[in-house]
């Protein structure tokens, strides 16, 4: 999975191995090995494919993408609701997927 994103970011910015290469101090070689799935990049290559392609190091390991909420124009007051709010919320889905697990073992046990 790596190896067809590091491909389709360097196609996509028209960049050919070894111009990725010179960007990034590697050999030609070692960015082929890349798309190959012959090697993986390490962490500093990561970031720096990141930052290259206008992306995110997800992005180029093929994570799941997360949502985000933009903190940096809040003040303290604001930010402590929010990550209020967002507990809270992850708390009552607990709560939910708890109080569901003995209802569905009971319908598991009048089935039997």
């Amino acid at each position: 999975m790596i190896s067809e994103n590091i491909k389709r970011l360097r196609e996509n910015a028209g960049l050919s191995q070894a111009a990725l290469a010179r960007k990034l101090g590697v050999t030609r070689a070692s960015v082929n090995a890349w798309e190959m799935e012959l090697s993986a990049p390490t962490a500093q290559y990561l970031i720096a494919l990141a930052q290259i392609f206008h992306t995110t190091t997800d992005d180029i390991l093929g994570l799941e993408p997360q949502e985000q909420i933009v903190l940096r124009d809040m003040n303290e007051q604001e930010k402590r609701l929010v990550y209020d709010l967002v507990s809270y919320i992850a708390a009552r889905k607990d709560a939910d997927r708890q109080a569901m697990k003995p209802e569905k073992a009971d319908q598991d046990e009048s089935e039997s």
